[in-house]
């Protein structure tokens, strides 16, 4: 963010827009409810994060319903994925938080190393038949 706020370069598409937005424009957003009483606040808050989630189910709906390889390789990989995320981002984020990047640079490469780590997992533990019951992997 520069001195005014606002951070530099755009986003495409509405969600990210969305995304950009609430990001970079915290205060933007705060002001907008100023002097609301906090049901109201609340209230606009809850209907904005239903709106979303409906409309990520929308586009779900849309690209996602129909057979792809892409899909049954991650539908076979979903809970693999699930136990190995969290202590994969735990650790990645002990270990960054001490080399005192910034928010942005940690956040990226906690999610690289994450989403990284857990491809290269599953596909480890996929080749390892005396591993996979444990991850939920089936042949």
């Amino acid at each position: 963010m520069d001195a005014h706020g606002v951070c530099p370069g755009g986003a495409g598409g509405l969600g990210a827009a969305r995304l950009y937005a609430r990001a970079c424009h915290g205060a933007f957003y705060a002001s907008l409810f100023e002097g609301a009483s906090a049901p109201v606040m609340t209230t606009a808050l809850t209907l904005y994060a239903w709106s979303s989630i409906v409309f990520l189910f929308g586009l779900a709906q849309r690209f996602l319903n129909r057979p792809s390889k892409i899909l049954t390789y991650l539908t076979g990989a979903v809970f693999c994925y699930y136990i190995l995320h969290q202590t994969l981002t735990v650790i990645a984020g002990y270990y960054l938080t001490q080399l005192g990047l910034g928010v942005w640079p940690e956040f990226l490469l906690v999610s690289v190393i994450t989403v990284g780590g857990c491809m290269a997992g599953y596909e480890f533990l996929r080749r390892v038949p005396v591993l996979r019951p444990w991850f939920g992997i089936k042949r």
